[in-house]
């Protein structure tokens, strides 16, 4: 048994929040450990596209590190990537507890935490005391409040971008999360316009890559209307996708390896529609948790993945084992580097 299996054997036995909360403030003291259990960066896993730069190809998606608290440990770990969040203009609390559920048969969790953190003052500060030393780009997955009403919320997000964008090398508008109410109406093509043109005044002043993260459950007509809006407002891609309320367990989104086949289908549809659109980058997030998933992504047409509940189950050791997969790809099939067995596929 590894160390994280040891930790986790115990661990699990405890309330999920609780154990989180816990482990952030851990790798928040003590952001060498990172370092400790990185794998070895090897260059030829440098992956890019578009106004993107990644050492490897696999991200940390928002939600592990809500209030940014973890940033130095975690791009000391290895990944490619990491996004902080979600945060809100103010801070707020969330949702009643208890609102985390391990289904550990299918490595999945099901959450209904509605936006809890410290507000964008707070988070702010904490991203600008980070010893970054550029280990990986840094996200910042923006939401809106939850007493924000429709009409008011695209201020909310030209808020945080103004605020967060000086700071971090891209961001995420979120309007796909499950646990705010009414949040997901504003997939709609009104809804989505308005935000991305509010956004869009502040993004002149300091242009960063951005990003839509959409729901799983998204049709095809809404999802073309949202990609219509996307590249009209010159966004960067779409992270498919955020966590899926097409389930009977209980309030909130889940994630994981329960929502595996639902998550593929709805990244191939997004693939399929944007297929056609020059350096439009597709990241793909939803039950991804072993190598043979990241490959199909890419077969399909896919760039960079981010992953979170895996990372839940499986610890730092995820990274190895995607490392090693790549290698492997490598190995077999006489690419020397990813990036040109990526372009190969074109």
């Amino acid at each position: 048994m590894n160390l994280y299996n040891s930790f986790k054997s115990c661990a699990f036995k405890f309330d999920p929040e609780k154990v989180h909360d816990l482990s952030i403030q851990l790798f928040e003291n003590l952001p060498q450990l990172g370092h400790l259990m990185s794998p070895k960066t090897d260059k030829r896993h440098q992956l890019k596209k578009g106004h993107l730069l990644w050492k490897t190809p696999i991200g940390l998606a928002a939600g592990f590190d809500k209030n940014a608290r973890a940033l130095d440990f975690l791009s000391n770990l290895g990944f490619g990537s990491v996004e902080f969040g979600t945060v809100t203009p103010r801070a707020q609390v969330g949702n009643a507890k208890p609102r985390i559920k391990r289904f550990e048969s299918e490595l999945s969790l099901l959450n209904s935490m509605g936006f809890p953190n410290h507000g964008a003052d707070a988070i702010l500060r904490n991203v600008r005391s980070a010893n970054l030393t550029k280990a990986c780009p840094i996200g910042a997955n923006l939401g809106k409040n939850k007493d924000t009403s429709d009409s008011n919320a695209p201020m909310d997000y030209a808020t945080l971008y103004e605020k967060f964008a000086p700071e971090v090398d891209y961001l995420t508008i979120n309007i796909s999360s499950p646990n705010t109410p009414g949040l997901r109406a504003l997939q709609s093509r009104e809804g989505f316009f308005n935000i991305a043109a509010e956004v869009s005044k502040k993004r002149k002043a300091c242009p960063k890559p951005l990003f839509l993260k959409i729901a799983p459950e998204l049709g095809t007509k809404d999802l073309e209307d949202l990609i219509d809006i996307a590249t009209q407002f010159n966004f960067s891609g779409i992270i498919a996708t955020n966590t899926s309320v097409s389930h009977e367990r209980g309030q909130g989104g889940l994630s994981g390896e329960a929502i595996k086949e639902e998550a593929r289908i709805a990244r191939s549809r997004v693939l399929d529609v944007t297929r056609s659109i020059q350096d439009f980058i597709v990241i793909g997030a939803g039950g991804i948790s072993t190598f043979e998933d990241v490959l199909d992504f890419w077969k399909l047409g896919g760039d960079f993945v981010q992953i979170y509940t895996s990372f839940i189950y499986k610890g730092p050791g995820i990274l190895k084992e995607f490392k090693e997969g790549i290698n492997t790809l490598l190995q077999t099939t006489g690419a020397a580097t990813l990036q040109e067995w990526k372009d190969s596929l074109k």
